[in-house]
């Protein structure tokens, strides 16, 4: 016969999709009896959601027409909550850009750089939480950099407004209500890995172990940059709410959209996102209207500065990387080898933000300006998700990347700095 073993729950949770908080014995499971289709939030294509009184001895619920289950809904959207979160911390990050500045590309860049340095820079496992849920940004990942035709041209489909990225719930009385779809990931150390796989039945979280250094569930979300212009975000559609909650916020600033700086790289540079098919957006404004959100949400008063994290992510760099008299990025990890554990350069961070900093000074003090008095920890990274220029069709028009030609540069470096100054003993950095 079959042991259970016990795995630590938080006695709490915050759902991250409709950021309702519960108790962890209020969470619902998911039915998986094909007679038990249809729920009263999600309607007829999706399975009860129930309150338990029957488990396995591996403790999984029993449904009422007596199958096990295995997923987990919030008690009040009844929308999907990986398992993970009652297990480990959960890390809330909010992307934020202009439309076209090119997060997309930055997202499957990201998340591929993570599984690659995580495990054997920084002992940490980087993984799906779900892999369904993840599909989309699998989807990307795939597309750029396991691609069996490397002479591909491939774009890849930028975040909608609608589609994929949401889920529509119907609450009483009869008012549907849209959420963003969150991407889940696994940070857990490798060393722990052994030791919580042979648990198997929830048990409460101790006091004592709550400060001790743990794992974490990254929530990343992403919105379409249409999504944070005035006006797009209300009651029955409020997708960027999850901004409240966010304990770091990346901001992409696109220099390609900034008619000033594309002015000065004129016949320094061939890419076709300088020289032609140009797109202009004003950062301040999508930044103005992240920080009034921000403030309208939490409350935080107009005088007072945030807390949380603000990364500006500089997108493109090798597109504009003559600003800075560089085409390269110095190394932002110290990795000694020998099995050691990798740390996050954190003097060569701050010293490229420094000058990046400076250089968009220039340009756009005004944006420089509204982040430094929205947050009081304001970083400014540069990278590339491609490493090249977008190949240019016989219509003059953008067509995408070949993957030969993909190599991100300190695309991984965002998040290890978030990381670094919001999760305990993920990513170490120097001193």
């Amino acid at each position: 016969m079959a042991v259970a073993k016990s795995i630590e729950i938080h006695p709490e949770i915050t759902c991250p999709h409709c950021w309702h908080r519960f108790p962890s014995e209020d969470v619902l499971w998911v039915s998986v009896s094909p007679s038990l289709r249809g729920d009263s939030r999600l309607g007829a294509q999706g399975q009860m959601r129930f309150l338990p009184s029957r488990f396995t001895l591996d403790g999984k619920a029993v449904d009422p027409e007596g199958s096990p289950c295995d997923e987990l809904a919030c008690p009040r959207c009844h929308l999907f909550i990986p398992r993970a979160l009652l297990e480990m911390n959960p890390f809330f990050v909010s992307i934020i850009g202009s439309p076209g500045s090119g997060k997309t590309y930055f997202l499957a860049s990201m998340t591929y750089r993570l599984r690659e340095v995580m495990p054997g820079w920084f002992g940490h496992s980087f993984t799906d939480s779900q892999p369904d849920v993840n599909l989309i940004l699998n989807q990307y990942e795939d597309q750029q950099f396991y691609n069996a035709d490397r002479d591909a041209v491939i774009k890849l489909r930028k975040t909608g407004e609608v589609g994929d990225w949401y889920q529509t719930v119907t609450f009483p009385p009869n008012q549907p209500v849209t959420f963003p779809r969150p991407f889940f990931f696994s940070i857990r150390s490798t060393r722990d890995q052994e030791a919580t796989q042979s648990q198997d039945v929830f048990r409460p979280i101790q006091v004592e172990e709550k400060n001790q250094p743990s794992s974490h569930v990254l929530c990343l979300y992403d919105n379409a940059g249409e999504s944070f212009l005035p006006g797009a975000d209300d009651a029955s559609a409020p997708v960027t709410r999850h901004i409240a909650s966010a304990q770091s916020l990346l901001f992409l600033f696109d220099p390609t959209q900034v008619e000033k700086i594309r002015m000065s790289l004129q016949g320094k540079t061939e890419d076709p996102q300088v020289t032609s098919n140009l797109v202009t957006h004003k950062h301040e404004t999508v930044l103005h209207e992240l920080t009034a959100r921000v403030r309208r949400f939490t409350g935080l008063a107009e005088n007072e500065k945030s807390d949380v994290p603000l990364i500006i992510v500089v997108t493109k760099f090798d597109a504009w990387c003559h600003l800075l008299n560089a085409n390269t990025l110095p190394p932002a990890c110290k990795n000694e080898g020998n099995g050691s554990v990798a740390q996050l350069d954190m003097e060569t961070v701050m010293k490229v933000s420094g000058v990046v900093r400076k250089a968009l000074l220039h340009y756009s003090q005004e944006f420089i300006s509204a982040a430094e008095n929205f947050s009081s920890r304001v970083y400014y990274v540069p990278v590339s998700a491609t490493g090249s220029a977008p190949e240019v069709n016989e219509t003059n028009e953008m067509s995408g990347h070949r993957p030969r030609d993909i190599k991100p540069a300190w695309a991984e470096v965002p998040m290890l700095l978030a990381l670094n100054l919001c999760c305990n003993n993920v990513v170490h950095a120097t001193e």
